[in-house]
């Protein structure tokens, strides 16, 4: 998915801001960056919210100007994709296991996954049929 647009951004804004008044709450401010493409964690979107202002709610000049230029729609460069597939190499071994996913997730991200999320995972980049991720996946 490519990077959204302004435009893009301020139709899914608009579509969120549940009172119609150029503001979004917190609560709304994470679906609608989660609906732009992006998959922050709870630690990621606080960072995020609290350069929006951090307040009660984000303004859309706010979040145009700070959050907008920010937004990767989930395109990564090469590098950034070794620097996460890293995060998760606990052990640095070239592969990352459920036990590494699991760590990591309920370690660094605060947000433990349940077996069939850690499975899913693994099925969706298991290219070679092992059980592991490894880097060229």
């Amino acid at each position: 998915m490519p990077a959204p647009s302004a435009a893009e951004q301020r139709d899914v804004f608009d579509m969120f801001d549940a009172d119609h008044d150029g503001n979004v709450t917190k609560e709304e401010f994470g679906i609608i960056i989660r609906a732009l493409g992006e998959n922050p964690s709870l630690k990621d979107l606080d960072e995020l919210w609290d350069s929006c202002g951090g307040g009660s709610s984000c303004s859309w000049d706010s979040f145009a100007s700070t959050i907008g230029p920010k937004l990767s729609g989930g395109n990564f460069s090469q590098e950034q994709i070794v620097e996460m597939f890293k995060v998760f190499d606990k052990d640095g071994d070239g592969h990352v296991s459920a036990n590494e996913i699991r760590s990591v997730m309920a370690g660094v991200y605060g947000e433990p996954l349940t077996e069939p999320e850690i499975e899913e995972v693994i099925k969706l980049a298991d290219v070679d049929g092992d059980g592991q991720i490894n880097y060229k996946e």
